[in-house]
């Protein structure tokens, strides 16, 4: 009976301090976590078309969806990979670029019809 105690109230601990870690309650010195999640995390960025144009990938953007007609949003930038949301005018989300730096592959989803390109580019 003490042993099943002893087990129990140790895996307490361990559960509630494994919680805990999750959420950036223990930081060294004190420090206070800022716990976010989801597109919170990612650095987003609007974008100036003329800004955008520097991208490898904006003239197939723009071959295959007029991409001048739509605002841009860059949700990740990283050494990997590029993504960008592009909007209409009303600021409904309309296409989204993912853009692979390593092998040069582009896909262009349309939110409601699907793929809408994918390729590699160069």
């Amino acid at each position: 009976m003490r042993n099943l105690l002893v087990t129990t109230a140790a895996g307490v601990l361990i559960f509630t301090a494994g919680g805990f870690a999750g959420t950036g309650v223990f930081q060294p010195n004190g420090e206070e976590a800022h716990a976010e999640t989801g597109a919170g995390q990612m650095d987003q960025q609007r974008l100036e078309t003329n800004a955008a144009g520097s991208f490898p990938e904006f003239s197939v953007l723009d071959e295959q969806i007029d991409a001048d007609d739509y605002e841009m949003q860059v949700v990740e930038d990283n050494e990997h990979t590029r993504i960008i949301i592009l909007s209409d005018e009303d600021g409904n989300g309309q296409f989204k670029s993912v853009y692979v730096k390593d092998s040069n592959v582009l896909k262009i989803i349309d939110f409601d019809q699907g793929m809408v390109f994918r390729g590699t580019i160069g």
